[in-house]
């Protein structure tokens, strides 16, 4: 006789979030995460979502050119923020969105990143096992962290899960369908409300504690593609390449 073996993931409600957090609701389309926050913490227009100067703002849905630049320009002197990518191509994006991405995982750089969630939430989504469409191009000469990682045929070139520096603030962009399978897929719930939460508490992105004596160093552009944070000046490097 057969054996199988089952595997499930017990996953919790979504709770609520703390104070601080407002969320931007781009384009025309309802946007199930409001679910997740108080009436009075949802806009539609990025210049009334930042009168109050929230702690982090949630950006889901298409955004404008405008809109987007103006959320920017908050982040730069050290504001936070997290984009959820929308499932349609267009839209500003503080990270190029790529298409044709279909792909059914995911996996997770570190263990430093949400220890405590299994890897399987990031596999095999309802309704159609896939992850989605879409991907994010690893940033090249941005100080980054990639929190989880993907492939394609071309090799580790994009990623699902990227925190990326603007001037001293930083953006938390992810491009799982985590706004599109929010009503279906209990793990795109409990992401949406950890991941939120995760830049709330984080601390700024560290320094990435090298530095490379000669510029061109052949090891600077793989550090760059791989997601590594941008080098340091000698004096403050805790490890030199030569």
């Amino acid at each position: 006789l057969a054996h199988r073996a089952y595997t499930f993931n017990v996953i919790p409600e979504a709770k609520r979030l703390p104070k601080g957090i407002v969320l931007l609701v781009g384009g025309t389309n309802a946007c199930p995460i409001e679910t997740l926050f108080p009436a009075d913490r949802v806009f539609t227009q990025a210049e009334k979502a930042l009168a109050g100067k929230p702690k982090v703002i949630v950006c889901a849905g298409e955004l404008s050119g405008d809109e987007g630049r103006l959320v920017d320009s908050y982040v730069q002197p050290g504001g936070r923020a997290v984009f959820f990518a929308p499932g349609v191509a267009g839209g500003w994006s503080p990270l190029r969105i790529l298409d044709r991405q279909s792909h059914s995982y995911a996996f997770r750089r570190d263990d430093l990143f949400l220890p405590d969630v299994p890897e399987s939430v990031f596999r095999v989504w309802r309704p159609n096992s896939q992850l989605g469409q879409y991907a994010i191009e690893k940033p090249v000469r941005r100080a980054a962290r990639i929190l989880v990682d993907n492939c394609d045929s071309s090799g580790f070139n994009v990623a699902d899960i990227v925190r990326v520096a603007q001037g001293r603030g930083d953006w938390l962009v992810t491009s799982l369908p985590i706004v599109s399978r929010f009503e279906e897929e209990p793990a795109a719930r409990y992401l949406a409300a950890r991941l939120i939460a995760y830049e709330f508490s984080e601390s700024a992105l560290p320094s990435g504690g090298y530095a490379f004596l000669d510029k061109n160093h052949p090891f600077a552009e793989i550090f760059r593609q791989d997601g590594f944070l941008e080098p340091v000046g000698l004096r403050s490097a805790k490890a030199v390449f030569v």
